[in-house]
């Protein structure tokens, strides 16, 4: 019976530092459930993924206020909206920048 606890705490141990990793945690703890000796030194030499993934948002965010200024820029060629409208537009998402 302490045998069985130990597995299931082992799983729950994977887990956890996989989730920390910014991995799926059911996927590792069923992993680690059925072979935590080996899934546990898997998820210790895997990278993590949250820095990984945090640089291209960083990259999205600088370049959105450019991208809706390009729109805007579009939609006053187009006649969608009027030089007064894109001036207002503009000066609201400079001055959010």
């Amino acid at each position: 019976m302490e045998l069985l606890l130990f597995w299931i705490i082992m799983g729950v141990v994977v887990g956890i530092i996989a989730n920390s990793k910014g991995k799926s945690f059911f996927p590792w703890f069923f992993y680690g459930l059925m072979i935590w000796p080996v899934a546990l030194t898997h998820i210790i030499v895997t990278k993590s993924e949250t820095r990984e993934a945090a640089a291209p948002a960083a990259q999205e965010t600088q370049s959105d206020p450019v991208d809706k200024l390009a729109k805007l820029a579009e939609l006053k060629e187009k006649g969608v909206i009027t030089e007064e409208e894109f001036q207002e537009q503009k000066r609201k998402l400079l001055a959010e920048n």
